[in-house]
Formats: C-alpha cells, sequence, structure tokens
C-alpha cells in the first residue's frame, strides 16, 4: 500500500474437470505493477473489511465470508450482465487490458515498458495491440517535421 504496487505471481483458473486452481501466472515471471493512490487505498479499505469480519485469507478477491478465492469467472460475468443493462456490447475484462495497453501505446509509453506492464513479450504487443489511426501518425509526422526543422529535440 506504502509503495503503491501490487504484485502479481499467480493464476486463478478453474475448468470443470479441475474446479478452481491456482497456476503460474502468463510466462511464468511473477511481476510489480504501479497502481494509482486511490486503488491502493481501496485495496487497504478491502483489506480492513475483511480483517473487520475475521476473514483471514491470502486472497484480495474472496468470495465469500470464509476467505476463498473468488471464482475467476465472476468479474466476466458481472461485467457481462453490466454491459448488458447499460448498452455497453461486449463488456469483458480483457476489454480493459486491451483500452489500458492501447492507451499507453498511443500516449507514448515505450512498448518494452507496456509489455512488462502486461506480461506480454515485445513482439506479442507490437503484433496485437498497436493499432496506428490517423491521430496517431499526424501527430508522429508532426514531431518528425519538428525534429527536422530543429524546433523540437531529441
Amino acid at each position: 500500500f506504502k509503495n503503491c504496487t501490487v504484485r502479481l505471481e499467480h493464476n486463478v483458473c478453474y475448468t470443470q474437470a479441475k474446479g478452481i486452481y491456482i497456476d503460474t501466472i502468463k510466462n511464468g515471471k511473477a511481476r510489480t505493477n504501479p497502481i494509482s493512490p486511490y486503488t491502493a487505498q481501496l485495496l487497504q479499505e478491502m483489506h480492513k473489511e475483511q480483517t473487520d469480519n475475521y476473514i483471514v485469507s491470502p486472497w484480495v478477491f474472496t468470495q465469500d465470508a470464509r476467505g476463498e478465492v473468488m471464482h475467476p469467472q465472476s468479474p466476466g460475468r458481472f461485467l457481462s450482465r453490466f454491459g448488458k443493462r447499460h448498452g455497453i456490447k461486449d463488456c469483458r475484462p480483457h476489454k480493459f487490458r486491451h483500452t489500458a495497453v492501447s492507451l499507453m501505446i498511443t500516449g507514448g509509453v515505450d512498448v518494452a515498458t507496456v509489455a512488462e506492464i502486461v506480461g506480454d513479450n515485445v513482439d506479442t504487443i507490437l503484433r496485437i495491440y498497436t493499432h496506428t489511426n490517423e491521430a496517431a501518425k499526424a501527430k508522429a509526422f508532426e514531431d518528425y517535421q519538428a525534429i527536422i526543422n530543429g524546433t523540437k529535440s531529441l
């Protein structure tokens, strides 16, 4: 909470045959990512609420008072119902990832950093997430012209 970071070490999975089980995260490499102070505050409040209700669990998101890990399909089900209620087509968790990556790249975050944050390799990010748009291309050309003209430095 103090450093406003979250450590990602495990992936909660579900299959009908196995039920809920814990697996390694994508690419097998644990990573620490920054979170906003507001998100850290919300997570801290959630932890305090769990503690106040005598819920002892290694999991941040639990499904019941026993501290069992939340079913991995719960967020998707919630978002699907939320989307239907509010007229949002195809509302699912992966859309947030795609949006975040696209916004980071469009905003100028280098691809290597984006790859590190989301746990992908640079090639995957470049292949899947980099969608150039007319505004981004125009801005890139404008920056190029400014560098050539000497009005912007590298």
